[in-house]
């Protein structure tokens, strides 16, 4: 165990921070222990972080829950762990440098510690903590690691105003919000990712919006349109022409 290794201060003095800022976070509270209470157990995870010269400069702990503990319907009742597409980041990236801007990465400390809780879940008692397990247990206020619900805690607690998705099929609109009378011919290109955005309309994350075929800027890198066509959708993307170096002008299109 890392407690007992030849880094065991480093190790404590990093516990010793983590569990002092659930407590400032309000994480959880201390309750006394009843036998109707189903204990989710709980385990520190230990990692050293190294730089380019594979030299040791933090040593990690975390506490995380032992997802397996839990029951569904008892203190769970669905889960999501969203992920981030490559085309979502090439498209960051692609109007960034459009628009000349910079990256800035930020590493948030405690994410899923700002995550609120719906359900009632106790925690039996990490080591560390110097309070006795067989009389009290802590009651989660907000996510922790290795909880089944922490991603969407963590996606509750950061959504503000709901996401708009622009679909030019009505079909898919229509079977998003609910609508099952529907004829199957207008249901094109429907897939597993309908049932996540379904869900997401539901609660509501994400606002879905019909943009006519007319208004589809991308049409113009995937089949042939018309000239006036090809002009809107060159300005709007703001595609531009390098007529020589430094000199920057207009896309012009001809027949």
């Amino acid at each position: 165990m890392a407690i007992s290794s030849f880094s065991k201060d480093l190790w404590a003095k990093d516990i010793t921070r983590k569990l002092k800022s659930q407590e400032t976070l309000k994480v959880w509270e201390i309750v006394d222990l009843d036998s109707i209470f189903k204990l989710v157990c709980n385990t520190w995870v230990s990692k050293t972080k190294q730089d380019y010269l594979n030299n040791i400069f933090e040593h990690k702990a975390r506490i995380c829950v032992q997802g397996f503990t839990q029951t569904a319907g008892v203190n769970f009742e669905k889960k999501y762990s969203p992920t981030g597409r490559l085309n979502s980041l090439c498209t960051l990236i692609a109007h960034a440098e459009l628009n000349r801007l910079l990256f800035h990465q930020i590493d948030i400390k405690s994410a899923f510690l700002n995550a609120p809780l719906s359900e009632t879940i106790y925690l039996s008692v990490p080591q560390g903590l110097g309070l006795d397990f067989r009389k009290v247990c802590l009651k989660l206020r907000k996510a922790i690691y290795g909880l089944k619900q922490a991603s969407t805690g963590l996606v509750q607690a950061s959504k503000g105003v709901a996401c708009s998705i622009h679909e030019d099929n009505q079909g898919c609109i229509s079977t998003a919000n609910g609508n099952t009378r529907i004829n199957w011919k207008m249901k094109k290109h429907v897939d597993i990712q309908l049932h996540v955005v379904r869900e997401a309309v539901r609660d509501p994350n994400i606002k879905l919006i019909y943009t006519p075929t007319s208004n589809m800027l991308t049409d113009v890198l995937t089949q042939s349109v018309g000239r006036v066509t090809m002009h809107k959708a060159l300005e709007s993307l703001g595609v531009v022409r390098l007529k020589a170096r430094g000199d920057v002008r207009n896309t012009e299109v001809t027949d």
